[in-house]
């Protein structure tokens, strides 16, 4: 706030031809009007992904993505639940993936109906706005097919790991997409709230400067891209119950490729606002930063991994759950 009315300060004392603006309201106006811009790389990796998503020929720019997204994610729960009928499987593994994948789609749908993503429902042309969304979501179709197709048995007899995952694997999958999922729904809530406020000022003459600020507090103030992490996170307990390397491929390339050209274009959006820089300095792209502190943070990751890995050496995370005569 301090900020704003420095600012102000300047502006009146210049208006009224009674001092000339010092150096330090003339820093704190470059910051206003931003004071970083963008190279050329980020230009063009912005400009690829609005080309995508929105103006690919032939045609007018009058579909949104949003019909193609929500449809998809929004049947993903009847999709499943018929390869299940479908392939007389219904096994632990199959349940809780149903559980997790279906719900997915119905969070989904909540949030889009409550907090729309403006992305979405700005209109492309046909082939950006139908195609292209199913060229990267229809990929996610293969897993719960791999899921709900799994033999019950492996060539050596040995249980399927897709119908019967371990209680480890499951309780980590599990985790894994609930701390995910309010990752992505809190941030884009906050995200559309705090800018649905800021337009509410604005048309009620009282927005100024604070409707083009950043916004770096709450989970946006550890993470640029907090609500990309939360979907990685999210997707990847759908990784860790299917139990193939074509999964991981499949997310190698959505997030390696897509996530990476939408990150890139966040980025550049950004970048041209006022407060960048500090705000750089305070975040990590995409991991949190937390309590913005570089050395806490590092310590918090490395422990983690140590306690991830220490599991994973000692059986935690078996592929599958042990059979009755392995139990006795």
């Amino acid at each position: 706030m301090s900020h704003d009315r420095n600012a102000a300060g300047s502006a009146t004392a210049g208006a009224n031809g009674s001092a000339t603006p010092s150096v330090a309201a003339a820093v704190d106006d470059s910051q206003h009007k931003g004071s970083y811009k963008p190279g050329g790389l980020f230009d063009l990796l912005n400009r690829l992904n609005a080309w995508l998503c929105y103006w690919v020929p032939p045609g007018p720019q009058c579909v949104p993505m949003y019909l193609v997204v929500n449809l998809t994610k929004g049947t993903m729960l009847l999709y499943l639940f018929a390869l299940m009928c479908y392939f007389d499987n219904f096994s632990t593994g199959a349940w809780v993936y149903l559980a997790l994948h279906g719900n997915y789609g119905l969070v989904w749908l909540l949030k889009d109906l409550n907090f729309p993503n403006p992305g979405f429902t700005r209109p492309a042309t046909v082939i950006s706005g139908l195609l292209v969304p199913q060229a990267v979501l229809a990929p996610y179709y293969f897993i719960g097919y791999w899921m709900m197709s799994a033999p019950p048995h492996d060539v050596e007899g040995m249980p399927s790991p897709q119908r019967s995952p371990s209680n480890e694997r499951i309780f980590c999958a599990i985790q894994l997409y609930c701390v995910g999922v309010v990752l992505m729904v809190l941030t884009d809530a906050q995200q559309y709230l705090v800018l649905a406020e800021r337009r509410r000022l604005t048309q009620n003459g009282a927005g100024g400067i604070v409707k083009k600020r950043l916004i770096t507090d709450c989970l946006m103030g550890w993470s640029r891209n907090t609500n990309y992490l939360g979907e990685m996170m999210l997707y990847g307990a759908f990784g860790v119950l299917c139990q193939r390397v074509e999964v991981w491929c499949i997310y190698a390339v959505v997030w390696g490729v897509v996530f990476a050209l939408r990150i890139a274009a966040k980025e550049y959006s950004l970048a041209t606002k006022p407060g960048w820089l500090d705000y750089k300095r305070k975040t990590w792209l995409l991991l949190p930063k937390v309590y913005n502190s570089a050395p806490l943070s590092v310590v918090a990751y490395v422990v983690l991994l140590g306690v991830l890995g220490f599991a994973y050496i000692n059986g935690c995370l078996l592929y599958t759950s042990p059979s009755p005569r392995d139990r006795g």
